[in-house]
């Protein structure tokens, strides 16, 4: 079974992706980018069918900025 997975962003300006296994007490975290301010909304698009997830992060930088993540 594939590990759960979730991306957040938030007043630290860092978007983290937390995977979380089978038997594991804590997740794991992993820092994908950075804003120069707040990070207001994320978005997820899976990898049906292809290597890597897109993630999108905006941000009250009036920004938005889309990451690449291989697995």
């Amino acid at each position: 079974m594939p590990p759960k997975r979730l991306v957040s962003g938030g007043n630290d300006k860092i978007l983290k992706l937390w995977e979380f296994r089978t038997g594991e007490v804590n997740p794991i975290e992993q820092r994908i980018g950075q804003h120069d301010d707040s990070i207001r909304d994320v978005s997820w698009k899976s990898s049906i069918g292809s290597q890597f997830d897109l993630i999108a992060s905006c941000s009250e930088d009036k920004s938005c900025k889309v990451w690449k993540q291989d697995f």
